[in-house]
């Protein structure tokens, strides 16, 4: 036969029931415990618990608070981000900047020393123009006074002399006329210009327009005023022209002088100038 054992024991008090009674052992037990759950019911109830049910609403409440304050760490993050992006673009703009500025001072260095070569150039090239004046007039006066000597050695008469001594005028008078171009001359007229920056403009613009340049240098500019007559332009008129906006510096690569266009700006001008005075 089975017997039944159920012990329970507290500190130095047990409490144990032996029975080979199914039934009266199954009995005894649901009484023990259900005078234990009454027990601790009555228990709660004097320290003030009771029974807590949660709502839908506010487990709903808890999700929110939840979401928010992981909506406010990623804004607060996204803020954090823009702000390293900002100080990152401010750190690459001061960076472009820098290099912008060593370029700007190299292109301008280049620049003041292409100009020191040129004015070297033009001082040159004035020097030899000079000199070959010089010489060809020193050559004409040695041949009038061949050609006085001869005349008068051979006895010629007066007129003789004097139609020798056109004939020598008239072809040195040619030989100086062979380069001047009285269309440009007559462009020039036409615009009862006066200042040295106008004579400068005005000359570009007629060998663009006439003669098919597409950009020119300070040295064309001088020679087609001089061939025809008219004073030269230094290079401080040149740079003004460009400083106003009339011309532009074009970069050539191997260029042995610096080469200028008109600018479009310039250009437009003056097309709607013509336009209004037709």
């Amino acid at each position: 036969m089975h017997e039944y054992v159920f012990r329970i024991k507290k500190g130095d008090v047990e409490i144990e029931l032996k029975t080979d009674n199914i039934s009266f052992f199954e009995q005894q037990v649901n009484n023990w415990n259900d005078k234990l759950l009454n027990i601790k019911y009555e228990d709660s109830t004097k320290i003030g618990f009771e029974k807590q049910e949660i709502l839908p609403s506010e487990i709903n409440v808890e999700n929110n608070e939840i979401q928010e304050n992981q909506e406010k760490e990623l804004e607060q993050e996204e803020i954090i981000n823009v702000e390293n992006n900002e100080e990152q673009e401010t750190q690459v703009k001061e960076i472009g900047q820098e290099e912008i500025e060593r370029e700007s001072q190299r292109i301008l260095d280049e620049y003041k020393a292409e100009l020191e070569q040129e004015n070297q150039e033009r001082e040159t090239f004035s020097q030899e123009i000079k000199d070959i004046l010089d010489e060809t007039n020193d050559s004409e006066e040695n041949t009038n006074n061949e050609n006085v000597t001869s005349l008068f050695e051979e006895n010629t008469n007066e007129t003789e002399f004097d139609n020798i001594l056109q004939e020598s005028m008239s072809q040195c008078i040619s030989n100086i006329q062979e380069n001047r171009d009285e269309n440009f001359i007559n462009h020039i007229k036409e615009k009862n210009i006066t200042e040295k920056i106008d004579f400068l403009i005005t000359t570009a613009y007629y060998l663009e327009k006439n003669q098919n340049y597409e950009t020119f240098t300070l040295n064309q500019i001088n020679k087609k005023l001089t061939e025809n007559s008219f004073e030269s332009v230094e290079y401080s008129v040149m740079q003004d022209a460009v400083d106003n906006g009339f011309a532009e510096v074009v970069p050539i690569e191997r260029a042995t002088e610096t080469q200028y266009r008109l600018t479009e700006e310039y250009k437009s001008f003056v097309a709607e100038r013509a336009a209004q005075n037709v």
